[in-house]
């Protein structure tokens, strides 16, 4: 369960890690990068872990509610064939 009333937002976002299939599940990760409660500087959190709707949970703990998402993922994903989601964006967990 993912404690929403400790989120910090996450702008520009999007997301990145290893999710080759040749790697045993646990040895993949998908992170989140992107600016944090509007900061100008870009973060990478570590790991997630969970995900509820717009909530996600990182492996240090850290609860994300994803705002805006950067608009070349959004493109990218739109070139592979799936299409952004805006009320459950993140669909797959390594």
């Amino acid at each position: 369960m993912i404690d929403k009333t400790k989120a910090r937002r996450i702008d520009d976002w999007s997301t990145d890690g290893e999710t080759s299939p040749w790697l045993a599940p646990e040895c993949r990760w998908i992170n989140l990068v992107g600016k944090i409660d509007g900061s100008a500087k870009t973060s990478v959190t570590t790991p997630i872990v969970a995900v509820d709707g717009l909530f996600v949970q990182t492996k240090s703990g850290s609860v994300y509610e994803l705002g805006t998402p950067q608009p070349e993922f959004v493109d990218w994903l739109a070139s592979i064939g799936k299409p952004f989601d805006p009320v459950n964006p993140i669909k797959v967990l390594p």
